[in-house]
């Protein structure tokens, strides 16, 4: 369930800024308590529905570009590829 909770927050701050941080060292702690079994099942419940609405209502008013940059995307993909390349 941490993992959901991580991947809720994550996609709600990327809907809302368009910055994606995979590295979330603020949710560290809260992330944990809920691996330990710290928190109730019915909170994390609640927690993720919550985020679900959130990212839901964020996606009419993000800032991220409607349709997806083709030519960006092949470039970056290339580019591991060929980094990969290079390594092997």
């Amino acid at each position: 369930m941490g993992h959901l909770i991580r991947l809720l927050h994550m996609g709600h701050e990327y809907l809302t800024t368009g910055e994606l941080r995979v590295r979330r060292r603020e949710d560290v702690p809260h992330l944990l308590a809920i691996k330990r079994g710290e928190v109730a099942l019915a909170d994390v419940q609640a927690e993720a529905e919550e985020f679900f609405r959130k990212c839901h209502d964020a996606y009419d008013t993000s800032p991220l570009p409607s349709e997806l940059d083709r030519q960006a995307v092949n470039r970056v993909l290339l580019s591991i590829f060929a980094d990969r390349w290079r390594q092997t």
